[in-house]
């Protein structure tokens, strides 16, 4: 039956690639940032970190579709995807194909619950799950940055903005851990990607592009992510087809009690 209706390509996939999104630091190898001559320092760091927060979208409650492409050593998949969004507390996700819905997904600052409907399964996990996963650091908040388009691992006070050579606008911060170059329009001064590398080599690269204006602020639709190292190669290209602010919205997430717990 799964195959009839494509479902097959699901049941190949043991954790849905938003998941993938997230873990995409672990097993990522030594990447070099590019390196340009700044020629000034345009103006003071708290002024860009204000302006792209000012200048990009906010809200209480969005809702959201999306068409997810994923490659993974060259094997192709296609996802449509809704996505409910409650900011600083929930990201309610559901990945589908041919409009039957596989994975259902829900995200707090405290958990993750992954519902498995192909495989009568789910998950119910501590936020700090991914961190293990991915052997890092990062918040509920930075992953929400990440879906707006800000940047994360980040000093604001330690930050270099430059203008470079190449008329590029950049972000630039060396820390203890972590080193984040992110790369701004030089137009509207808002970033078009962002590189991340931590001190054992691995690597994140997030492209943000085609921003829209919505309710007076900037959005950008599309996310392309890329990761490789020695052994896999990972690219998602995240879609959003439609986005809408709402006053509210609900998160359902109701389990079978006839699936099975996976730990």
């Amino acid at each position: 039956m799964y195959k009839k209706i494509g479902f097959y390509r699901f049941k190949k996939i043991h954790f849905p690639f938003f998941i993938a999104f997230l873990l995409l630091f672990q097993n990522c190898r030594t990447a070099k940032l590019a390196t340009t001559i700044p020629i000034t320092n345009h103006q003071s760091n708290q002024s860009i970190f204000s302006h792209i927060d000012s200048s990009l979208l906010n809200f209480k409650y969005l809702a959201s579709k999306l068409s997810v492409k994923t490659n993974l050593n060259g094997k192709q998949q296609n996802f449509n995807a809704n996505m409910k969004w409650k900011k600083n507390e929930q990201i309610w996700l559901s990945f589908s194909i041919l409009g039957f819905e596989g994975v259902r997904i829900s995200i707090t600052p405290d958990s993750i619950k992954i519902i498995d409907r192909l495989n009568k399964q789910f998950y119910i996990e501590p936020f700090s799950y991914l961190n293990e996963k991915a052997g890092m650091d990062i918040t509920f908040g930075e992953l929400e940055n990440i879906l707006l388009g800000k940047t994360i691992k980040m000093d604001n006070k330690r930050a270099i903005y430059s203008v470079l050579e190449n008329g590029n606008h950049q972000i630039k911060y060396d820390g203890a851990t972590f080193s984040n170059q992110t790369n701004l329009d030089s137009i509207m001064q808002l970033p078009v990607d962002m590189t991340i590398l931590d001190n054992s080599g691995r690597i994140l690269f997030v492209a943000f592009s085609n921003y829209v204006k919505k309710e007076g602020k900037f959005f950008s639709m599309n996310r392309l992510i890329k990761a490789n190292d020695l052994m896999n190669k990972i690219e998602i290209d995240a879609n959003y087809e439609q986005i809408e602010v709402k006053d509210f919205l609900e998160f359902p997430f109701q389990i079978n009690q006839n699936y099975t717990r996976v730990h």
